[in-house]
């Protein structure tokens, strides 16, 4: 049983797909779990940006129009956005 991988796993495996599991320096790519907290949450911390943005982006044209309100909408994406985070376990 494969257990299943978080977005910032994904996004590392993506990676190593594409770069053909090199580093960006021509070095073997480690397994994840030995990449140590710091790069992990490196990781973490860029998957849960394009999440973000991914969710705004979506949800956006989603909001019935017009809002003229901007700072609203900002903030009504933004509680999405950060309620998307935590079913991803980003938060």
């Amino acid at each position: 049983m494969t257990t299943a991988q978080t977005p910032a796993q994904l996004a590392y495996t993506a990676y190593g797909t594409a770069t053909g599991g090199l580093t960006h320096d021509d070095r073997p790519m480690p397994a994840w779990e030995h990449l140590g907290e710091p790069i992990q949450a490196a990781w973490t911390a860029a998957a849960a940006a394009v999440l973000a943005q991914a969710s705004k982006t979506v949800l956006a044209s989603r909001i019935p129009q017009p809002i003229d309100d901007e700072e609203y909408t900002n903030q009504a994406l933004e509680s999405i956005a950060r309620d998307l985070r935590k079913l991803a376990g980003l938060s």
